[in-house]
């Protein structure tokens, strides 16, 4: 039996359960918003800028700074960055944000945006998942005879 492709494969499988774990966790605390049904009309005030830089190339990454009030007039300044990578926000947009009654740090913005954060965390899971279950149900085929 080849230990490499068996601890690869195991790696692969281990990352793809943690991240679908944790995107699970996030759905259901996106849910708990939801029926807490706590939400707040935000607006976009300005959008922050950042230069990265990954293997020689620079690019440009968006993330909107969305102000709101809670239900105790609180005013509460949240960042939001496109898990697309896209700058989807223009500085005056108006969004509707869900917050956790707890922690009104804790947000989603419902919408097409809940399902573009949950699509991102379920898409990495099935990306890491599919060749690491896939090599480890193989390999226990082959050695297992069924």
């Amino acid at each position: 039996m080849d230990i490499f492709p068996t601890l690869l494969a195991s790696l692969f499988a281990f990352l793809s359960a943690y991240a679908a774990f944790f995107g699970i966790k996030h759905c259901i605390e996106y849910v708990r918003m939801f029926r807490a049904d706590r939400y707040a009309p935000g607006i976009v005030t300005r959008i922050k800028t950042e230069q990265r830089w990954r293997k020689g190339r620079s690019w440009i990454a968006y993330t909107a700074v969305i102000t709101y009030y809670t239900a105790w007039n609180e005013k509460w300044e949240i960042e939001y960055a496109n898990p697309l990578g896209s700058d989807a926000f223009k500085v005056g947009d108006k969004l509707t944000v869900w917050y956790d009654v707890k922690d009104p740090g804790v947000f989603t913005l419902g919408g097409w945006h809940f399902v573009k954060d949950v699509a991102s965390f379920f898409i990495f899971a099935l990306f890491l998942g599919l060749p690491g279950w896939g090599i480890l149900v193989l390999m226990f085929k082959q050695y297992i005879h069924f």
